[in-house]
Formats: structure tokens, C-alpha cells, sequence
């Protein structure tokens, strides 16, 4: 049972926007975009949009798999 206000892993985390043009990124997270994106040589704004796709299609899995688990 959780304890009241105890976060479960990832809901902290939020999926990037990549339509968020003032929006931030948290300060490791940016670094290791940064990164990425100089190694793939794109934008970090492509990337960022690249991962924002990847999470929504797991969130999408994960809710069918929860509701096919029922």
C-alpha cells in the first residue's frame, strides 16, 4: 500500500511537448538531448519531437495492456 503523497517511478516525469516553444527541459535531461542531438546531427527540437512520439506510443501501449489485463 502506498504511503500518502509517495510518487509511484515516472509520475514525476513529464512527456515532452515538442509544441511548447517556451517550454524547458529538466537540466540532466537537456544535456543528454543535447548530446544526442550534435551525435545524430539533428535539432534538439527534432529529437525532443522524435521521443515525444516514442512516449505517446507507450503510454498508449501501456493503457491497452492495463485494460486488456481486467
Amino acid at each position: 500500500m502506498r504511503e500518502q503523497g509517495e510518487l509511484r517511478p515516472g509520475e514525476r516525469y513529464r512527456i515532452y511537448n515538442s509544441r511548447d516553444l517556451f517550454g524547458t527541459l529538466p537540466g540532466d535531461y537537456e544535456v543528454v538531448m543535447e548530446r544526442g542531438s550534435r551525435w545524430v546531427g539533428v535539432s534538439v527540437d527534432f529529437l525532443g519531437g522524435v521521443v515525444e512520439t516514442y512516449e505517446r506510443r507507450l503510454v498508449r501501449w501501456w493503457e491497452l495492456e492495463k485494460r486488456a489485463s481486467r
